[in-house]
């Protein structure tokens, strides 16, 4: 896909916000410590709506341009986010910012991107009953979880 940036945003264990969890990549938009209410905005909709969204132009996206202002002389070209959930439960958003190649994210990307979403709520979900709670855990079983079983399948796709 290769993104400019992505964001794993986990939900908070009273599930009333996400935290920003871990960060790849170049998005000086939010904060290290971020949160973002799980009530409202755009991250709470792609959460609560339990449906990616892509937002090809994000100066024109009421929900991004607070963090458009933040970004300085950041450009944010293109935006997309898919839901962790499992069952009914709401573990986060994976946030994907700007392609590498400063083309746009399109269909296509968003449809990979929640199929790697679905793969890795499933991996998520497995940390949770190993009692993986302390901050920085859940990140880190995430990964080595998902990617074990993501590149033990032999896929070579990247974010």
């Amino acid at each position: 896909m290769g993104a400019g940036a992505c964001n794993l945003w986990l939900a908070s264990p009273d599930g009333q916000e996400l935290n920003l969890a871990r960060q790849i990549g170049d998005d000086p938009t939010i904060e290290e410590d971020a949160t973002a209410s799980l009530s409202e905005g755009l991250l709470a909709e792609v959460a609560q709506q339990a449906n990616p969204k892509l937002v090809e132009d994000p100066s024109g996206e009421a929900g991004l341009a607070e963090r458009i202002e933040a970004g300085g002389d950041f450009e944010l070209q293109s935006w997309m986010a898919a839901p962790l959930r499992k069952d009914d439960e709401v573990l986060g958003v994976v946030e994907i910012i700007n392609k590498a190649d400063g083309t746009l994210f399109n269909e296509d990307d968003l449809f990979f991107l929640s199929s790697i979403s679905e793969q890795a709520a499933v991996a998520l979900q497995q940390c949770k009953p190993a009692g993986v709670r302390a901050k920085g855990s859940r990140p880190r079983c995430l990964v080595e979880n998902f990617a074990g079983n993501y590149f033990h399948s032999g896929s070579r796709s990247r974010f």
